[in-house]
């Protein structure tokens, strides 16, 4: 797994994981304000995605966070702040539920639950079917991109900057690794386990406008985790780390200065 470190290494440290078919750099605009907040940043590109080494069978969410947990331990690093979007929102539930003596805390943004409601299978084929053609990892986000963005935000420079860099990445990204994690999301479900999440500062972020992981979705993970923060970012998105940055670096300073106050 590639990996990226910024800051003091012996501050406390927040892992961000990206989304699908998405790749660590992603998080750009919060590694700086981590940083400059104190922190020591850590962004990985998840296994088959980004510079990461391809994947060659079914890859289930426990195993991906098994996965970081190994690169943590690589880095010296017993306990962290996760900070996920979609995907890796997905990681980081898996991570309170089965491994939370390694979480101080968690930003869970963009994601549900669980992946196992009717008509989930047929997406999932779907995607899979598009990464397995020509060109399949291009194809994918030209067909899901007006589904992960606001029009507003495609049309600005930062949209497009967005864009260009994603596709960029993913001009040298196998699409049969994507397949292979997209196949194992099938099986993720945490409802049974987040009720018994206790202790951990939580903050849950949907995008308002969210067509993948609607609010009332995400808010059903706020509301099985004891204690846990639910806000809205307003003029959202899927990626609402990007398309309203201002407002999700000010949520996640908070929820670090709390984290760190514990």
């Amino acid at each position: 797994m590639h990996y990226e470190t910024l800051g003091v290494p012996d501050r406390p440290a927040v892992v961000f994981l990206h989304g699908l078919s998405n790749f660590g750099l992603v998080w750009a605009p919060q590694l700086e304000v981590a940083v400059h907040g104190g922190w020591r940043a850590v962004t990985v590109d998840l296994p088959g995605h980004g510079l990461s080494e391809p994947v060659s069978a079914k890859r289930a969410v426990p195993e991906l966070a098994e996965d970081l947990l190994a690169v943590l331990d690589d880095l010296g690093i017993e306990e962290a702040v996760f900070c996920g979007l979609s995907l890796g929102s997905m990681i980081a539930q898996q991570l309170l539920v089965d491994h939370p003596e390694r979480v101080t805390g968690a930003v869970l943004a963009a994601i549900g639950t669980h992946l196992t409601f009717p008509g989930a299978r047929e997406m999932v084929d779907g995607w899979i079917a598009l990464w397995l053609s020509e060109n399949g990892p291009i194809k994918r986000l030209e067909a899901t991109w007006p589904f992960l963005t606001t029009e507003g935000f495609r049309e600005s420079p930062p949209g497009q900057a967005l864009y260009a860099s994603w596709r960029r990445a993913l001009a040298t990204v196998d699409g049969r690794s994507l397949a292979y994690v997209a196949e194992g999301l099938l099986e993720f479900d945490v409802r049974a386990g987040l009720p018994s999440v206790h202790g951990k500062p939580v903050l849950v972020l949907a995008g308002e406008h969210d067509r993948l992981a609607p609010p009332p979705m995400v808010h059903e993970v706020a509301d099985l985790i004891p204690g846990a923060q639910f806000e809205l970012i307003e003029g959202a998105g899927h990626i609402s780390n990007r398309e309203r940055p201002e407002r999700f670096n000010d949520l996640l300073l908070e929820f670090l200065a709390r984290c760190r106050a514990r």
